[in-house]
């Protein structure tokens, strides 16, 4: 919903790739770029998503996850595939947010003539992700340590 409203203040032709100072160096057609976001913010996370759903409720044995052995005996094995699907949302989530944050910042950056990315903005984006992905990193080695 944020990226249908908010890219209503693109422009036709918009920059989709900046260089180390900001500047564009690449440009995209508006209805590309939404395609674009749809696909790294919606299908690629989902599409994570339904793959690990489909491998958990159809080849377990395929999940490479901590501990695999205590979750994958057949008396667990529900409850560690519950797990697996339950944490990879949370992965969805990120991916997600560092799509919307990258597509906040380019409408930011195209609110002045010639567009211009702000560097420390975009580094706060990535670095707030990849923080997100130790954190989930973590998360996930705690939520399957055996009990």
């Amino acid at each position: 919903m944020i990226v249908a409203v908010t890219a209503q203040r693109l422009p036709p032709l918009l920059a989709t790739h900046f260089d180390a100072m900001g500047a564009p160096n690449a440009w995209s057609s508006h209805e590309t770029y939404l395609l674009l976001m749809a696909v790294i913010g919606l299908v690629l996370p989902l599409g994570i998503v339904a793959m690990v759903a489909w491998v958990g409720g159809r080849h377990q044995e395929w999940l490479n996850v901590p501990a695999r052995e205590y979750w994958l005996e057949p008396a667990r094995r529900a409850e560690g595939v519950r797990r697996v699907r339950g944490h990879m949302w949370w992965l969805a989530c990120l991916m997600t947010g560092l799509a919307l944050g990258i597509h906040l910042l380019l409408v930011q950056a195209h609110q002045t003539t010639p567009p211009r990315l702000q560097l420390m903005p975009f580094v706060g984006v990535v670095a707030a992700f990849l923080t997100g992905i130790a954190i989930w990193i973590g998360a996930f080695y705690k939520v399957m340590r055996p009990r």
